[in-house]
Order: C-alpha cells, then structure tokens, then sequence
C-alpha cells in the first residue's frame, strides 16, 4: 500500500540518498549534468532544507521522494538548482510496476 507524508527526523538520509542515486541514475548514465546523482547525504540535508520534503513509502519501504521549496521573486537559476520546481525521484524498481510516472 502507498502512504505519502512529511520527512520525519527519524528517516534515514542515507537512504533518502541512495533513493536519490537510482532514481537518477539513468539521468546520469547520459552524462546529464544533475546533482542528486552522486550528492553526499550532507548535500541531501543541505537541499531539503528550507524546502518540505514528502517521502512514499510502498508496503513501509522508502519508493520516492518530492521537494517542494517556495519560489524566489528572481527565478533564475542560482547554484544550478531552479527554485519552486519540485524534485520528484521515484525508485526505479517502482517505477516500471507502474506506481509512478
């Protein structure tokens, strides 16, 4: 069964990380430039901060993840991270039984 609901203190970032590197690594497989495919967990705390970060959980088991963070008057990207654009990774194990798009 899915649940969705808020990033808790007691969730693991690490393995929010590891989420992060298979949900991008076919992203990453074609040299696109994106930061979640190899970030530290340092990094993964450093980006949901200020943000309200959402996990799914298939059957208990961490499947995806969306950062939401407000929009800045200047919506240039800065720091090559566009703001109020959520990042959105889904397992890919997940993915091909066709609970997420």
């Amino acid at each position: 069964m899915l649940h969705i609901r808020p990033l808790q203190s007691t969730d693991s970032l690490e393995q929010l990380t590891a989420l992060l590197h298979r949900g991008y690594a076919r992203l990453g497989a074609m040299r696109l430039n994106y930061t979640a495919v190899d970030q530290t967990g340092e990094v993964t705390a450093d980006r949901i901060q200020g943000g309200h970060c959402l996990v799914a959980l298939w059957n208990g088991e961490l499947a995806g993840t969306v950062l939401g963070k407000p929009r800045l008057k200047d919506t240039r990207i800065t720091r090559g991270e566009p703001r109020g654009h959520p990042l959105a990774p889904l397992d890919p194990q997940n993915n091909r039984l066709h609970r997420g798009s």
